[in-house]
């Protein structure tokens, strides 16, 4: 069994007044252990008040996972199908044994202003 490597793309919606607030909401409830209202959760696209601690690495804005693939497959392990981002990602013909995904930026919502793009190992 060999090394896998992943890439993952996220988008970043930059944060804002409204952000803010509800950011500050959001860690109230984290420090006083009690979850967040629905409206925060959808807001932060979390489905618990501690996955955004756990997954976020971040308070720059709200981010929104688009794509966890697997490179040396060229397959999606994650597409993020609910938010159909699963289309804006795609493969490029291996050549010279390189891999590579193209990424449509037109078909990420425009309130996405930023992509994280980072990678990580597996055995």
């Amino acid at each position: 069994m060999g090394l896998d490597v992943h890439l993952h793309i996220e988008g970043v919606k930059p944060a804002d007044e409204n952000f803010n607030k509800k950011l500050k909401v959001l860690k109230a409830c984290h420090e006083a252990g009690v979850e967040a209202p629905e409206e925060i959760l959808e807001f932060f696209e979390v489905g618990s008040t501690e996955e955004y601690f756990h997954e976020n690495v971040d308070d720059g804005g709200v981010t929104v996972k688009i794509s966890d693939r697997d490179v040396l497959r060229g397959i999606d392990r994650k597409p993020n199908v609910e938010k159909g981002f699963e289309s804006c990602v795609s493969s490029l013909p291996e050549h010279n044994y390189r891999n590579g995904f193209y990424i449509d930026l037109e078909k990420i919502p425009k309130d996405i202003k930023l992509l994280r793009v980072f990678t990580s190992n597996s055995y």
